[in-house]
């Protein structure tokens, strides 16, 4: 059994190791929880990319390049920027 567990903990960091260069990196966006969309809406104007809604209570991902806004109710949840390393 201590074999088993020995091979899925290093299967398990070598992918990290070797598929680190593809992993996405998140950085926090310009909007914190709580905003209205109507003050994104004003800032940022319309979203390039909407995927949603989805779910009850529905959430909606809107795309501004690299900056994702996730809403949901009329309120921000979340924002943060994609950046893949090469």
């Amino acid at each position: 059994m201590k074999k088993v567990v020995f091979f899925f903990f290093l299967l398990f960091f070598s992918l990290l190791l070797f598929a680190g260069d593809r992993v996405p990196v998140t950085w926090n966006g310009e909007f914190h929880t709580g905003t209205r969309v109507e003050d994104v809406l004003k800032i940022k104007g319309k979203p390039t990319r909407k995927i949603g809604p989805v779910g009850d209570p529905a959430v909606e991902k809107w795309y501004y390049g690299k900056e994702v806004v996730v809403i949901m109710s009329g309120y921000v949840i979340d924002s943060f920027y994609l950046q893949w390393q090469s």
